[in-house]
């Protein structure tokens, strides 16, 4: 007798160890739902860091021509012996001003003092 109980123990630890009991099952669906949840909103996250790191890199570039195309035009001031006068030009335009409206105007004066 005491044997039929402890095989009938031992069957029944050996069938709880295989399977989880059924009070748990609504939780453990619920956690694979949110895991699911957790995974989709992390590809998103991804997807929209890689967008941000491209616009980054757009603006890097950007400036960068920016800061080239600023240099070739401070050599070419500097080369032309023409300082002096871009000196000048920047006391009397502030930098409230439009700068290429300034520009223009200076040269269009300037077309009429050379003629």
């Amino acid at each position: 007798m005491t044997k039929n109980r402890e095989n009938l123990k031992a069957a029944i630890s050996v069938a709880s160890i295989q399977r989880p009991p059924r009070r748990n099952e609504g939780k453990l669906l619920q956690l694979e739902r949110e895991i699911k949840t957790l995974k989709s909103e992390n590809q998103e996250l991804k997807t929209e860091l890689a967008e941000q790191k491209r616009q980054n890199i757009l603006e890097k570039q950007k400036k960068e021509e920016e800061k080239r195309c600023k240099n070739r035009a401070y050599y070419f001031i500097l080369s032309d012996g023409a300082f002096q006068r871009f000196a000048e030009f920047h006391k009397t335009h502030r930098a409230n001003l439009d700068y290429h409206g300034a520009c223009l105007a200076q040269l269009y004066l300037d077309s009429f003092t050379t003629k």
